[in-house]
């Protein structure tokens, strides 16, 4: 039995190196690098999921040049837009500019588009406008939202939580 004590040392050296058990420390993860936002259809997904069953989503685009009004979207942007049918508010915009310039120009579309929105229920749906006052814009970096719901609150958590 002591013979074997030597080789049985050795292979579990063998062992712990084979297994990263290594002396050297592994680096510690780099702050400078913002964590990825995840993708815009996985965030489209569960905030859907998050505003219930009673909507039906009569719009989910990529190009959302409908909405840029008399700015310009910037060139680059990513984007799922989506809309709900019937005469309620409801609405999601998700966009990632190519930078936090392009980000301020989007919120100011959404902003303006938020407050023409506002003006537009106020004639024909007017129950609607409170929740256009409670809608939930971000610009967070390049990342910029809209969530106008019933349940803003669930999807403001989730949004803020994920970016």
């Amino acid at each position: 039995m002591k013979r074997f004590l030597p080789l049985m040392l050795a292979f579990a050296l063998c062992l712990l190196c084979a297994c990263g058990g290594s002396a050297t420390p592994t680096p510690a993860a780099s702050t400078d690098t913002p964590p990825a936002l995840p993708s815009l259809d996985a965030l489209r997904t569960q905030l859907l999921t998050l505003a219930g069953e009673n909507y039906d989503v009569r719009e989910a685009v990529s190009d959302i040049s409908p909405l840029q009004g008399e700015l310009t979207i910037p060139e680059g942007t990513q984007a799922v837009w989506c809309e709900y049918a019937g005469p309620v508010a409801d609405e999601l915009l998700l966009c990632i500019a190519p930078d936090e310039a392009g980000a301020a120009t989007l919120l100011a579309i959404v902003n303006a588009r938020l407050e023409e929105r506002k003006v537009a229920f106020a004639g024909y749906a007017p129950h609607e406008v409170a929740k256009l006052n409670r809608a939930f814009v971000l610009q967070k970096g390049n990342f910029v939202c809209l969530i106008i719901a019933d349940n803003v609150n669930n999807m403001k958590a989730y949004v803020q939580a994920s970016v």
